[in-house]
């Protein structure tokens, strides 16, 4: 396992306010499912969305409270997700994108989780992530002019819920980014989840800090999983030197993650 420093790279650093594209509340209240609490959805269009008529990849994000307004992120620290899609944007490091954002509900343990911890309970991730697909998804590709290629990123327990969503929905989510996943859920039952996994996304990017307890072990496990399933150019490991569990470290990764799953 490699630790890494990370080095601001011209193109992922560059600051740049053109083209500023930004998130909006689209649906209030979303529950299409009696068994899940409702929740906002928040949409992010680039810059240029209104003036053109291509086609764009969506990105489904959960935590949506943490991502990009400080006013609600927990401790007011945020991904900085909409000023990092900017930038990235502006400076060519991606292509413009859709991101949906979806806020969290107080059953977050729950619906994060997709089997039950003796300690902790949880358990209702098939019913999040089929809230998803069978729900938002087809309300989002109705409604904006997506094409049809979808990526799914978290962290923590949304991290966890993320690699589930491998096994769960193979072939609707092409990438997928689990930040500081909580691989220790249910005694790593997600690592024998994915041992079992047979179909994996186009790109995969886990990550994780050296001030993480026993994540960089686990990450470890997880890295030797995925070089029995998956070529080297389709996954990446990453962990950070002297990160701990936090969006301030997730921010400070985000641009990294983004340009591995999404460059051409």
């Amino acid at each position: 396992m490699k630790i890494f420093s990370l080095v601001l790279l011209s193109y992922l650093s560059i600051s740049s306010c053109f083209g500023a594209g930004k998130f909006e509340r689209w649906l209030s209240d979303y529950r299409p499912r009696n068994s899940l609490q409702q929740r906002d959805i928040y949409i992010y269009l680039p810059n240029g969305y209104e003036t053109n008529n291509r086609a764009y990849s969506v990105i489904y994000m959960h935590d949506g409270q943490n991502l990009f307004d400080p006013t609600r992120a927990f401790m007011g620290q945020t991904w900085e997700v909409e000023k990092t899609l900017n930038r990235l944007i502006a400076n060519g490091a991606i292509p413009p994108v859709i991101v949906v954002a979806l806020d969290n509900t107080s059953d977050r343990l729950n619906e994060y989780t997709p089997t039950t911890d003796r300690r902790h309970g949880g358990g209702m991730a098939d019913a999040y992530l089929d809230m998803i697909t069978e729900h938002l998804i087809p309300k989002v590709d109705s409604t904006f002019r997506s094409n049809f290629s979808r990526t799914m990123i978290g962290s923590s327990l949304g991290g966890l819920v993320s690699l589930y969503a491998i096994k769960k929905h193979p072939r609707v989510f092409s990438k997928v980014a689990a930040l500081s996943p909580s691989i220790w859920w249910d005694d790593k039952e997600i690592l024998n989840t994915l041992k079992l996994t047979t179909d994996f996304p186009q790109r995969l990017w886990v990550d994780g800090g050296t001030l993480e307890e026993s994540l960089p072990a686990e990450l470890n496990l997880l890295e030797d999983i995925l070089k029995q399933k998956l070529s080297p150019e389709r996954f990446k490991v990453f962990i950070q030197k002297g990160a701990s569990h936090s969006e301030k470290f997730w921010a400070m990764r985000l641009p990294y993650v983004l340009h591995y799953l999404l460059r051409d």
